[in-house]
């Protein structure tokens, strides 16, 4: 009764409420008189049935924790034990216990930062059932984290040893407990609250599987995912990374992801690098002493030094790590520029190392306030490309360094950085805003971007209203619709260079073997460096030899030289700078009922992609499903779902989906669905826009968005939201019209279409239809929102 009175009184109370709970979750004896004191105090506090109408209700915009609650044994010795020796405690009450797993600790350093905005958090946890229970929920409330989303199994709770020596350097080991105790998949509560919540925190200290369902449920809904990387040291795949708005190692998590040194804060940024090289989008990487930084989505680096610990004193540094992590996603959702986030997220990190205790240590707004006015500007290091970069330099009251914070780009619970002037301010994160005046502890530093510059300088998809995507378009159509006063041979030379002809166009696509056979790569590098074109992918086409079957012929024989021209075509993709190799076979599958053997035949397409894979770990291999055609009525993968579980099965991380809208309109799906199902699981590679009038076993490819064109619309949604970041194939067949005033439609098309799922994200398409399934209220919000093509294409 004294906590629901002192919960419904409001923050006043947690401050009283604290003492209590921390004392009973550290294992103290309390006299009674004490406990009904406090019992006094709540009650007396309270609001009576006069005032409960002034009582505020809980905020309805939530941060969502999900994570490892544990009861922490924190042991205070001189060193750590070499093996086979014992070493004692410091002192009699060298022991302490206190509420601690790096889920409880973020979800209540949320909480008491976020005191006063509006902002509340929701704790999805496993507690267990023994005494230790009760106390870690009492002290998680006390400091005010929901924990209607948390569950009970029958498991003793979770617990970390904690080894803590004088320097304050603290050495874990974690029992899971309750904590490896989640149900396979995610309950639909849990979906929903995750689906409305601002940002979802993930750690590792729950099972792998969670955070995969978890991350792939709030990316598909458009919700920000911050990944911390401590907890179980195990890998992460290229498909979680993808799903992951912020991943946020420290020093030696990002040195065991990506096998690099990180020992400085050059040799970390290269590290990074390569993590987004895998598709790792916003990294922030945590240094300790030596500050902390962020290599963005556009690849830019900004850098935080660290800011002072009050006292000088360095106490316990067992949640800091959960402190800063908790302050910069907040501070993220506040929509607080880039460099408030990092200086934010410091100042709460250097007052958690003052303290001891996981919980107990955990900073309060106010203080972190105070601390990031006294924190000075960072200074500038060399850029990984060994240049000098220019400096921001001085104390936290140089003008310079407040002018430099308003042209910092703002973090977005999106994932993107949005410039200080570009007019994109988004009200929903105004509450609370605590900033104004806090001048900048960060500057962000231009860093060569690996992955960006493997994908030809594209940033990943989303964000503002220009589609910074790369366009292909189908090389066949230059050979169908050649024209002798292009003054262009008609060979696959010339398609290039009429394909330099298309503004817009940024790519080639090869067939292979058909365009590149008996063909010089050195001349065709050369047409497509003339005409200010890359090679995209390499598209495997399959002859009648494979009449029986590619990958799936009866014959060991041609099944072979199936596997060896797709290796063949991995080879040429790579000579080329291509990243991609796309297979469609035209003959895989079967014609008649009891002709195939279908566990066999999927076995052969499941080996034969995880050895092409494996051979070239570098390319992309995807498939692009098919559900019919007229030389294969069924074929072996005919469906989106069919495709991804191909995909769970081959289980490579460079192995992914390439999308046909033509191909999914056959097989009877929304596009959109398709590419919202591959992308959350970070599986989609490619996409091949065209449109058709969907007559039975036709592939009209008709110009895309000229049939469909709200479902055009929506497919545009879906990729900004999954953040696509492969490129756009026009696979149309202009028998007709001009190819490159075809294929010019096309690009300007999609480009309208990609705007205008823009500017449904900012009308709220989230809340407004996505969220309650509202059909009328999305046909409402179109018709608002219309405008002709025309108009948008001025804009």
């Amino acid at each position: 009764r004294a906590m629901a009175a002192a919960m419904a009184a409001g923050v006043r109370l947690r401050l009283l409420v604290v003492p209590l709970f921390v004392a009973v979750a550290c294992g103290r004896s309390i006299p009674p008189r004490d406990v009904r004191a406090q019992r006094d105090v709540l009650l007396a506090a309270a609001p009576s049935d006069s005032q409960a109408s002034s009582v505020q209700p809980p905020p309805t915009a939530y941060i969502c924790v999900l994570g490892s609650v544990n009861m922490d044994v924190i042991i205070q010795v001189d060193r750590l034990p070499r093996r086979d020796e014992t070493v004692a405690s410091r002192g009699a009450d060298g022991v302490k216990y206190v509420p601690g797993g790096k889920g409880a600790n973020q979800a209540a350093a949320v909480a008491l930062l976020s005191h006063g905005t509006g902002i509340g958090v929701r704790l999805a946890c496993q507690f267990g059932r023994d005494v230790h229970a009760a106390a870690l929920e009492e002290a998680l409330v006390a400091c005010g984290v929901d924990l209607s989303a948390a569950a009970r199994c029958p498991f003793p709770s979770g617990q970390g040893f904690v080894f803590l020596e004088p320097d304050g350097s603290a050495s874990s080991v974690v029992v899971p407990g309750a904590n490896g105790a989640w149900p396979d998949v995610l309950p639909d509560s849990l979906r929903s609250l995750l689906r409305g919540a601002r940002a979802v925190l993930l750690q590792r200290e729950i099972p792998e599987s969670v955070n995969e369902a978890v991350a792939a449920e709030a990316a598909a809904a458009g919700v920000a995912v911050f990944q911390d990387v401590g907890g179980e040291d195990r890998p992460m795949t290229d498909a979680q990374l993808r799903r992951i708005t912020y991943l946020m190692p420290n020093q030696s998590e990002l040195e065991r992801l990506t096998g690099l040194p990180a020992a400085t804060q050059a040799e970390a940024a290269r590290a990074a690098a390569a993590l987004q090289a895998r598709g790792a989008r916003n990294v922030v990487v945590t240094l300790g002493a030596r500050g902390s930084m962020l290599l963005d989505v556009a690849g830019r680096l900004s850098v935080q030094t660290a800011a002072e610990v009050p006292g000088g004193v360095v106490a316990d540094a067992t949640a800091a790590g959960d402190a800063y992590r908790a302050a910069f996603a907040l501070a993220v959702v506040e929509a607080r520029p880039v460099s408030e986030c990092l200086r934010f997220a410091s100042a709460a990190g250097a007052i958690a190392v003052s303290r001891v205790g996981a919980v107990p240590s955990l900073p309060r707004r106010r203080e972190c306030d105070e601390l990031c006015a006294r924190t000075p500007v960072a200074e500038a290091i060399p850029d990984v490309r060994g240049g000098a970069t220019a400096v921001m330099r001085g104390g936290a009251s140089d003008g310079s360094a407040a002018a430099a914070a308003a042209s910092q780009p703002r973090a977005s619970p999106a994932g993107g950085l949005r410039g200080a002037g570009d007019g994109q301010s988004d009200s929903r994160w105004a509450n609370g805003h605590a900033g104004g005046g806090v001048p900048s502890a960060a500057v962000a530093l231009p860093i060569l971007d690996s992955a960006r510059r493997a994908r030809g300088g594209q940033a990943p998809a989303g964000g503002g209203l220009q589609c910074t995507l790369g366009f292909a378009s189908r090389l066949n159509s230059m050979r169908d619709g050649w024209r002798a006063e292009w003054g262009l041979p008609n060979d696959v030379l010339g398609w290039v260079g009429a394909q330099g002809r298309v503004r817009g166009l940024s790519l080639v696509d090869f067939n292979y073997p058909q365009h590149l056979a008996g063909v010089d790569l050195a001349q065709v590098k050369q047409a497509l460096q003339t005409s200010n074109l890359r090679a995209g992918a390499i598209c495997m086409r399959y002859t009648k030899e494979h009449q029986r079957g590619g990958f799936t012929n009866p014959d060991p024989e041609l099944r072979r030289r199936a596997i060896q021209m797709a290796l063949d075509g991995c080879g040429v993709a790579r000579q080329l700078g291509a990243s991609e190799l796309v297979v469609w076979s035209a003959y895989d599958g079967y014609d008649y009922n009891m002709q195939a053997d279908y566990p066999v035949m999927w076995a052969r397409v499941v080996d034969a992609f995880r050895e092409i894979c494996d051979a070239f770990p570098d390319i992309k291999i995807s498939l692009e499903f098919k559900p019919t055609d007229e030389n294969t009525r069924f074929f072996a993968v005919p469906t989106t779902g069919a495709a991804l579980l191909l995909a769970h099965e081959v289980d490579r991380p460079n192995f992914g989906l390439t999308l046909d809208v033509g191909h999914c309109i056959m097989a009877g799906e929304n596009p959109a669905q398709s590419a919202a199902m591959v992308g959350a699981r970070g599986k989609l590679f490619g996409v091949q826009l065209n449109d058709g009038h969907s007559r039975l076993a036709a592939e009209d490819g008709l110009m895309f968005g000229s049939v469909h064109r709200s479902m055009a619309l929506e497919l545009m949604l879906w990729l900004r939201r999954t953040r696509f970041d492969g490129h756009l194939y026009f696979d149309t067949f202009p028998r007709n019209e001009d190819p490159i005033a075809e294929a010019e439609y096309n690009i300007r098309a999609a480009r309208a279409l990609w705007a205008r799922a823009g500017r449904l994200e900012a009308a709220g398409v989230q809340e407004r239809v996505l969220a309650r399934q509202d059909a009328l209220a999305a046909l409402e919000l179109l018709d608002e929102m219309e405008r002709p093509l025309r108009e948008e294409l001025e804009d």
